[in-house]
């Protein structure tokens, strides 16, 4: 579900790459706070590798995703 709300957001999502999740509760929110740091290529071509947050409800729907930041 995450990977698939990023892949809608890259400019290339044919070269997903993925590096590494981590997750935890938010207890403000009472979701699930899912950080996925991942590589892909640019609109120049080039391959970059960046993070993003998303909130998960606790049934696994997608509450909110953050636009991904670099590193």
């Amino acid at each position: 579900m995450v990977v698939e709300a990023i892949k809608e957001r890259m400019n290339d999502p044919d070269s997903f790459e993925h590096v590494e999740t981590r997750y935890g509760e938010d207890e403000s929110t009472g979701t699930i706070r899912i950080r996925t740091k991942f590589r892909g290529k640019n609109a120049f071509g080039g391959t970059i590798t960046q993070s993003v947050y998303a909130w998960v409800t606790k049934d696994g729907k997608l509450a909110d995703m953050a636009e991904p930041v670099d590193g």
